[in-house]
C-alpha cells in the first residue's frame, strides 16, 4: 500500500462508524475494498454470449439479465453484485442448456 492509498484509507476509515472499527482487521479491509472496486454491468449480448459459450440458452440468460438489471444489480442477499459472471452461474440448471440435434440427440 503506498502512502496515497494510505491516506485514501484512512479517511474513509475516520467516516465509519465504531461498530466498523471494533469487527477490525479483515471486516475492515473488505468493507474498504467494496467501495473502492469499480463495478462494471454487462450488455444483454455479453449475457447472452457467456451463456451460449456456457451451452445455455438465450432464454435463459435473457431472463437472468433482467432479474438482475430489474432489481439494479444487487442479488437476493442485499449485496451489490461484483462479479455478474460468478452470479450468472446459478441460473445454469440442465433443463436450461441447448438441446443437441440429430441421431444421438438424446444420449
Amino acid at each position: 500500500m503506498t502512502s496515497k492509498d494510505y491516506n485514501v484509507f484512512y479517511e474513509w476509515m475516520i467516516k465509519q462508524p465504531r461498530e466498523l472499527h471494533k469487527q477490525g482487521g479483515s471486516a475492515v479491509v473488505k468493507a474498504f475494498m467494496k467501495t473502492r472496486r469499480p463495478v462494471k454491468h454487462p450488455s444483454i449480448e455479453e449475457v447472452k454470449e457467456y451463456f451460449k459459450e456456457k451451452g445455455y440458452n438465450d432464454k435463459i440468460a435473457i431472463e437472468a439479465f433482467e432479474y438482475y438489471q430489474e432489481g439494479d444489480w444487487v442479488d437476493g442477499r442485499g449485496n451489490k453484485v461484483i462479479n455478474w459472471k460468478q452470479k450468472m452461474r446459478i441460473w445454469f440448471k440442465d433443463e436450461h442448456k441447448i438441446k443437441a440435434k440429430g441421431k444421438y440427440a438424446d444420449y
